[in-house]
């Protein structure tokens, strides 16, 4: 058996994966230095190798992924269709939310113009402040990612709705489950919008001018799901007129964002460079790591695996 791991680990980490198949044949690099005749060689990969690499190679069995996102890897004469495919979902949710609820103090403490007062050693009162006490967040995306923001922004008084690809219950945190037909009547409500949404034809430019219009003047707008999902134009041409109170974007499109881009220059945007869901937080590394050698010990025995990923929807399954 031939395993290659695209994801950075240490020794020990290392070792405790070697530990599981001690007859395999490893072979260690990372996605950038990856070449096609080491897929031609693998039977097992661990980490994210290049989609443009991919193109259904039989000899791949399983490709444990080290991302939550999977929806690239599914798309057609990617991937054989023998081949077991996991991702990472449950492991960022927890950082990312963290990442959501400091975006919201940020803008409703005036925090953002406290910063700028800073720089200009400006001693100034900035008027009233906002409380999460009974707001309407709505989370477009109630999957991993978003029931985490909502755990951590029900203690503190928020009225949750969520919404999900397929109707049905969502945890005691939302106040109420919705799909995504029901957002254009949802949107005029709603104080704070929060998309954590995956890449699909459905979320393609989800939120374009129109959208955008139908929000809450006031209302704060984060993205921490995929770029593509907002009508990046748009949203600046929204936001330049006034209408919402800020935005906050961990992804863009594209990506990186050019240096010319005339979203930089908004006051009342927040833009961090995709990095929620990285391992910024030591906890999410660990996390991802043992949801890796889980599902490699798992199909190693035969037994069932976490988080396999549905080859039609992209989605893990259950």
């Amino acid at each position: 058996m031939h395993i290659l791991s695209l994801f950075e680990m240490d020794a020990v980490h290392q070792q405790a994966l070697e530990a599981l198949a001690p007859q395999a044949q490893w072979r260690y690099t990372t996605s950038d230095r990856l070449e096609e005749p080491d897929l031609d060689w693998a039977d097992i990969i661990l980490g994210n190798p290049p989609v443009s690499l991919l193109h259904g190679q039989e000899n791949l069995k399983l490709i444990c992924l080290n991302s939550a996102g999977s929806d690239a890897y599914v798309k057609q004469g990617r991937l054989h269709p023998k081949t077991l495919l996991t991702n990472a979902s449950g492991a960022y949710g927890q950082a990312i939310a963290e990442y959501v609820l400091s975006y919201i103090l940020y803008f409703y403490k005036n925090l953002h113009l406290y910063t700028a007062n800073q720089r200009q050693h400006r001693w100034q009162y900035e008027g009233r402040i906002e409380s999460l006490q009974g707001k309407k967040v709505l989370i477009v995306g109630a999957g991993d990612i978003g029931s985490h923001v909502a755990k951590l922004l029900a203690p503190l008084g928020t009225i949750n709705l969520g919404i999900r690809r397929t109707a049905r219950p969502l945890p005691a945190y939302f106040q109420s489950s919705h799909t995504l037909s029901e957002l254009d009547e949802l949107l005029p409500d709603a104080d704070i919008v929060v998309l954590s949404l995956p890449q699909s034809d459905k979320t393609q430019h989800l939120f374009d001018m129109k959208r955008l219009k139908e929000m809450k003047k006031d209302a704060i707008l984060i993205n921490v799901g995929r770029g593509s999902a907002i009508v990046t134009e748009d949203l600046y041409a929204v936001m330049k007129e006034g209408h919402l109170k800020a935005a906050a974007l961990d992804v863009v499109d594209p990506e990186p964002l050019p240096q010319n881009d005339p979203l930089w220059n908004l006051d009342n945007l927040l833009l961090t460079p995709h990095c929620t869901g990285g391992y910024s937080l030591a906890q999410t590394y660990e996390k991802v790591y043992q949801i890796i050698y889980q599902n490699l010990k798992a199909y190693l025995a035969a037994e069932p695996l976490t988080n396999l990923v549905d080859p039609q929807t992209g989605y893990r399954q259950g």
